[in-house]
């Protein structure tokens, strides 16, 4: 499920007064920012990955069915 971090949210460094030249490094808010997408990331990852699983495996019933009804056929029609 989407964490409180979606697409439009805006990073910290936008319009900034402290922002100067690689101050991600040592920039808190950056910091946290950067750990919060990560996560979401993380959380859309594993998601996907799950119904990647669930996707696989109603195909493969659906294939395994389909072949198993065409061998049904085949031999009604002998």
């Amino acid at each position: 499920m989407m964490n409180s971090i979606s697409l439009n949210i805006v990073s910290p460094c936008k319009d900034c007064q402290n922002r100067e030249l690689h101050c991600h490094s040592t920039c808190e808010e950056y910091k946290h920012y950067k750990a919060a997408i990560e996560e979401s990331r993380e959380e859309k990852r594993t998601e996907r990955e799950a119904n990647s699983f669930i996707y696989e495996t109603k195909n493969e019933i659906r294939k395994r069915y389909n072949r198993r009804r065409s061998c049904d056929k085949k031999v009604r029609f002998k």
